[in-house]
């Protein structure tokens, strides 16, 4: 059984990330709302979709996405951040996205003032 603090911060971090991503991205949107649902129903795929390509890899992956205005970019840098630091806490491991996230800190770190 999962945490109910747990469920209801991913249903956060996913509503939000999918509210981003929704008008430039629908098929990212409806991946995060896909795997926010799986989390409020403790459904056996969670890992599967938390472990994704489509949230991990390459081209077109959630996290592959970029937006040109910086605070929309920092914006779904922090919400992924969040992500992982809650899965993670849960007892949910994937070093990818682990990785992913340490990259993204470093990313909002550097990031040039004013930018």
């Amino acid at each position: 059984m999962l945490d109910r603090e747990f469920q209801r911060q991913v249903g956060e971090v996913t509503s939000r990330l999918a509210e981003q991503l929704e008008p430039d991205f629908p098929g990212a949107a409806a991946f995060m709302r896909r795997l926010g649902d799986a989390v409020q129903a403790e459904a056996s795929e969670i890992l599967d979709l938390y472990s994704s390509v489509t949230l991990w890899g390459g081209p077109g992956s959630v996290f592959d996405i970029g937006y040109a205005d910086a605070a929309q970019e920092q914006e779904r840098m922090r919400l992924l951040i969040d992500l992982v630091r809650l899965f993670e806490s849960n007892g949910f491991h994937y070093q990818k996205a682990r990785a992913s996230a340490g990259i993204m800190r470093m990313w909002l770190r550097d990031w040039p003032a004013g930018d």
